[in-house]
């Protein structure tokens, strides 16, 4: 393969989030290349993975709240994810991911080849019922809408609350841009200060009992920490990545991205597919 100084395209699918074009795997090496440390080896960092399997794990925040705050609290819907089918890997999986050589990563994304390697993360689909049930409402929210347009989305405009007071209570309205701009309204006992923050922990709460919220959560595509930690280059590949003139780093970050664009064909959801969806029906 011969050095260029332009950037080349090479027909790998769209990114979820609308990426930009310039961050692109292909783009050639700068002048100054990656620079492969002696002591890195050809898996993941443990530390790293420690981290990531350590977040898997959620997280119980100590408030407590009213639970009639809310109007007609909606029952609990949550149900079990299908198994999955048994398909046999494509013949690019059945290769060691150590075993791959510099070509036959850029081969593989090229050809689409590493989409079918999130068969292989079906468990990973979804937030499971038990972490999902051991959230805090206000947790629970975040992560759904974060999984949910992925993570370069703006959380602070994914949803806010806004407050109108009358004069013996107020009205709590949580708007959801983030999940079709959906509305949550709850009406406070009264005018007190510890009712605010209550009447939202109530709105957070019924959108997260809501029927439609729990059939997406468990279609959510992996989260990409560990599309990451799944696929990631040794130290060998990026060494060959650069002497060919591409950046490790780049590589693999469209590695990670077309990974993650093979879970819409298996039935995940995200807020770009589904727009995407509405637009070509």
């Amino acid at each position: 393969m011969h050095r260029r100084s332009k950037r080349q395209k090479l027909g790998t699918d769209s990114s979820p989030w609308k990426a930009k074009e310039e961050e692109t795997f292909h783009s050639f090496a700068k002048e100054e290349p990656y620079q492969i440390r002696p002591q890195e080896g050809d898996q993941c960092d443990d530390t790293e993975v420690a981290k990531a399997e350590a977040a898997q794990e959620p997280t119980t925040i100590k408030e407590e709240w009213d639970q009639n705050w809310h109007f007609q609290t909606p029952a609990a819907t949550t149900q079990d994810v299908e198994p999955a089918d048994n398909e046999q890997p494509a013949e690019f999986a059945r290769v060691r991911r150590g075993d791959l050589t510099a070509a036959d990563i850029i081969r593989g994304i090229k050809t689409g080849e590493f989409a079918a390697l999130a068969n292989d993360m079906r468990d990973k689909i979804g937030i499971p019922n038990q972490a999902w049930d051991a959230m805090h409402p206000r947790q629970a929210v975040e992560k759904f809408l974060e999984r949910y347009n992925g993570p370069e989305a703006d959380r602070h405009k994914l949803y806010y609350f806004q407050h109108k007071w009358d004069r013996h209570r107020f009205l709590c309205t949580m708007v959801v841009q983030g999940f079709h701009g959906r509305e949550i309204k709850v009406i406070s006992k009264s005018l007190s200060v510890l009712d605010k923050p209550a009447a939202e922990t109530a709105a957070c709460l019924t959108f997260k009992l809501d029927k439609e919220v729990n059939a997406v959560r468990l279609k959510l595509p992996a989260a990409m920490k560990f599309i990451r930690q799944f696929f990631c280059l040794g130290g060998k590949q990026k060494a060959e990545l650069t002497t060919l003139g591409f950046q490790p780093k780049v590589v693999q970050s469209d590695i990670t991205t077309a990974i993650y664009n093979g879970f819409r064909p298996l039935g995940c959801q995200t807020s770009f597919w589904d727009a995407d969806d509405v637009e070509t029906k």
